[in-house]
């Protein structure tokens, strides 16, 4: 058997071939494949997240418009709101209404307490 110490700083030189052609062709080619294979699913993935996030951004675009819509929306139907109410206070005259439901209110509680009280009457005797 041969041993050889190897020295750190000394550089030693091969002498013959380490690898056949074809294997070192092999590998060579293999390399040059594995590199093309890589930046193919590289560019591959960077378009997925790219189409992701368009995607994405198109949603939140549509959302705002959307929110702004309802927005404007209720904010006319607030208006219009406003407007009826304010003409409702504004034009309308007070009338005998309230004094009616009032005055309804009041015989309807005297006739029930009338009727309660005569009906206990009629009990007692």
């Amino acid at each position: 058997m041969w041993f050889c110490r190897w020295k750190q700083a000394t550089q030693y030189r091969l002498r013959g071939v380490l690898l056949s052609l074809d294997a070192a062709a092999k590998i060579l080619t293999e390399k040059k494949y594995e590199d093309v294979e890589c930046d193919l699913r590289l560019e591959y993935e960077l378009q997925i997240q790219k189409d992701n996030y368009e995607l994405l951004l198109s949603y939140k675009d549509i959302e705002i418009a959307s929110w702004t819509d309802k927005y404007e929306a209720m904010m006319i139907l607030k208006t219009t709101e406003n407007e009826r109410l304010y003409d409702l206070v504004t034009k309308t005259k007070p009338g005998s209404e309230p004094f009616m439901v009032a005055l309804g209110f009041g015989i309807g509680t005297l006739t029930s307490l009338g009727i309660f009280a005569l009906s206990t009457e009629i009990v007692r005797e």
